[in-house]
Order: C-alpha cells, then sequence, then structure tokens
C-alpha cells in the first residue's frame, strides 16, 4: 500500500495572500483613528475605505502594492517584494548553521582560544 507524501509547500499564491493581507492590515491600523474622525464629523455617520492591489510579477520577485483611500483627499500605499516563487530558500541552513554555532559557543566557555605558551606547556 502505497503512502502519500507530505507535502509543507504552501498553496500556490498563500505568500501573495499573506502579503495583501498584512499590509492591508497595516495601513488600516495606521489609519484607523482618521477614519473613525471622518465616520464623526460626517453628516451621514458613513464612510467609504477603498483598499487597491497592485500586483506586478514581471521581475523574477513578484512586487505587490496595496493602497487605501478614504475620503476624498486622503491615500496611503505599502510596497513589498516576496521572495522569487521559483527560488529555494536557505533559511533551513542558516537556522542549522547557528544553532550549530551557539552550540559550540557554549561549549567553549572558560577555554582560551590563544595557543599555550612553552612555559605553561610542560610536554614541549
Amino acid at each position: 500500500m502505497a503512502v502519500a507524501k507530505k507535502t509543507s509547500k504552501k498553496p500556490a499564491g498563500e505568500n501573495l495572500v499573506m502579503a495583501i493581507v498584512a499590509q492591508v492590515e497595516e495601513m488600516m491600523r495606521k489609519h484607523v483613528g482618521a477614519v473613525l474622525q471622518f465616520v464623526e464629523d460626517s453628516e451621514s455617520r458613513k464612510e467609504k475605505v477603498n483598499f487597491g492591489v497592485d500586483i506586478d510579477c514581471s521581475e523574477s520577485e513578484p512586487h505587490v502594492k496595496v493602497s487605501i483611500r478614504y475620503s476624498q483627499s486622503v491615500t496611503d500605499s505599502r510596497s513589498v517584494v516576496l521572495d522569487d516563487p521559483n527560488q529555494g530558500t536557505f533559511k533551513p541552513l542558516v537556522e542549522a548553521a547557528e544553532s550549530e554555532t551557539k552550540k559550540k559557543k557554549k561549549g567553549k566557555k572558560g577555554e582560551s582560544d590563544e595557543p599555550i605558551s612553552a612555559e605553561e606547556n610542560p610536554a614541549n
């Protein structure tokens, strides 16, 4: 009986969705006070908030620009460059190397990196 392999790879487009959601959340948090102020000041007690998303995949790394617009005078935008989806990542290798370095540093506490002089080493 064959067992299906589990892959930890994210579904296509998941990084794109996460990047857009993060940018929208960041901008809304930044502008929520002003938006609520417009709501308070308006007669209808309503305010329309629009987010625009520009996705540019003409380069190897996708560029995502998210914009916010509310009232008739306020606009803002954020831009992010995602990792090339066709390129591997060194993150596991970097994490392993950093972990190994930490282990070596803990093991060498109290030891000196300097060579022992002839007076200190009776074998010479």
